[in-house]
């Protein structure tokens, strides 16, 4: 009885998963497990002169994807009921817990990465899915997304998966 309660109380431990420097060095955004309900995304200066903040905070899987250049936004993705169809958010550091969406929520495609183009009006990504004809694909094509009028482009189409 005593064994079972030690390995859930282990199995429950507040876990960080990965870290990530912003480009100005001075932050570090973290995936925190177990600390909330799921995991969140957390920043902290790397000087140590302030406790974690929570930029998320989610019943669902919230993970860290990119910085901007400026060190002043990430762009978070959130994985609704462990369904890997994760919708983009962006989450200003200066105003934590204010997830802006980037993209469709529950998409019908299976994104990857996440960027804002330099102008803050495009989001380019990678994802499984051909728009055109509504399907998923093996290969991964790259889209550059109007966040504006939501209006998708390929701008790389493999033929093949990598």
């Amino acid at each position: 009885m005593a064994t079972d309660l030690f390995l859930k109380q282990l199995l429950t431990l507040p876990t960080v998963l990965s870290a990530y420097l912003s480009p100005d060095g001075r932050w570090m955004a973290f995936n925190w497990y177990c600390l909330h309900e799921n995991i969140d995304v957390f920043l902290v200066p790397v000087d140590g002169s302030a406790a974690p903040l929570a930029l998320t905070h989610t019943p669902e899987a919230t993970y860290f994807v990119r910085w901007t250049p400026d060190s002043q936004v990430v762009i978070v993705e959130e994985d609704h009921d462990s369904d890997e169809h994760a919708r983009l958010f962006q989450v200003d550091i200066d105003r934590p817990g204010e997830m802006q969406p980037l993209s469709d929520c529950r998409p019908p495609d299976f994104m990857h990465g996440g960027d804002l183009h330099p102008d803050g009006q495009a989001l380019i990504y990678g994802a499984y899915y051909d728009f055109t004809m509504g399907q998923v694909i093996d290969p991964t094509w790259v889209y550059r997304q109007n966040l504006r009028t939501g209006t998708r482009i390929p701008i790389a189409r493999p033929e093949k998966p990598t």
